[in-house]
This record gives structure tokens, C-alpha cells and sequence, in this order.
């Protein structure tokens, strides 16, 4: 049975900056507006604690893993794949790297409390273990939120394609169409 899938690290989609209001040129509006214009004082202070926020660094747990669209048909084919594991973070530039039990790395950036990394390629080769010519390419981007320091929530986007004169039968076997995407959301929190 397929039941390995080489996710690799995924990677992040980096998709809300940490943006306020500002004040600047509100005495240029008209007189009629009165007192009240002047008198605005915000000072977008959530905006500003958004801006020096700082995930933890070290051992961070993956789970909760749950598979929010599945158009290729590879659900029930993932196994313990999708669930996670463990990643270590470490702070630097202008984000994170999020580094697996291989040493491989992913560079994030944070924005805010939001952040995304860079996509991870992979292949796949299962279907050569069942005699077949084909394999499967995978792109994998993770972002998400961070609730707090300590933990954060993940949005994972993955695109595959296929390779080889028998990608026909691994679609077969699939029920889906080369290139799909496939959405898993999961949680993560530092141990």
C-alpha cells in the first residue's frame, strides 16, 4: 500500500503584515470636522506589540493535523506523514528557520504575528516500489499565525505533479488528476 509520502519540511506562505491606522496629516483635514479630529490620539499600540513579537526558540511539537481540502486523493494514503512531528526554531534575519531531525532547513519570515516560509521540493519515488515508472513532485508551503509565543497555528499548502510514462495509473489508483493541491491545517507548540 502507498503509504509514504515525502512531505519534507513545509514551508510557509507569508500573507499579513502588521499595518495601523496613522494620524499623520489629520490637521490638514477640514476645520469642520472639529475638536474631535484633533484630538485623536491613537497610538496603534496592537499594531506596535504585533511588530516585536518573538516566537520561542527550540523543540517545537507538530499535530493536530487535519486535511482541510484533498482534490488528489491521497488522504488515506498519508498515514503519519501529515501529522507532524518535531522542529526545532531558531530566531535570525528577519524571522525564523524551522529545522527538522535531518538538518533540513526552512526559512520563515515573520510579520507580525503572522509568518511564511520558503517552499520545500520534493519527489516522491513509492510508485517505482510497485514496479512503476512514475514519480510524484511535491511543493510544500507552510504558513500560519502564531496565538502566542509558545504556540501557533499552521496552514500547509501542497502542490503535486507526477513524472513518468505510468503517471496515468498512479491517477488511476488516486481517483485525482496531475497537478493537484491538497490543504492540511495543523497546530504546533514549543515542548
Amino acid at each position: 500500500m502507498y503509504t509514504h509520502y515525502a512531505f519534507g519540511i513545509v514551508t510557509i506562505c507569508f500573507t499579513l503584515a502588521a499595518c495601523g491606522e496613522t494620524d499623520a496629516g489629520s490637521d490638514a483635514q477640514d476645520d469642520s470636522w472639529g475638536a474631535e479630529a484633533d484630538a485623536d490620539t491613537d497610538t496603534d499600540t496592537d499594531a506596535d506589540a504585533d511588530a516585536d513579537f518573538t516566537p520561542n526558540e527550540g523543540g517545537w511539537s507538530i499535530s493536530n493535523a487535519s486535511v482541510v481540502d484533498d482534490p488528489c486523493g491521497v488522504e488515506e494514503y498519508m498515514g503519519d506523514a501529515a501529522a507532524g512531528g518535531i522542529m526545532d526554531l531558531a530566531l535570525g534575519g528577519e524571522g525564523f528557520d524551522l529545522i527538522d531531525g535531518d538538518g533540513d532547513v526552512e526559512v520563515c519570515e515573520l510579520s507580525g504575528m503572522d509568518f511564511s516560509c520558503s517552499t520545500v521540493s520534493s519527489e516522491d519515488d513509492t510508485p517505482s516500489s510497485y514496479g512503476l515508472n512514475a514519480v510524484i513532485l511535491v511543493g510544500s508551503a507552510r504558513s500560519g499565525t502564531f496565538v502566542d509565543a509558545s504556540n501557533m497555528e499552521v496552514q500547509l499548502d501542497v502542490e503535486m505533479g507526477c513524472d513518468g510514462d505510468d503517471c496515468g495509473m498512479v491517477e488511476f489508483v488516486l481517483g485525482a488528476e496531475f497537478p493537484c493541491a491538497l490543504e492540511l491545517g495543523q497546530t504546533a507548540s514549543i515542548q
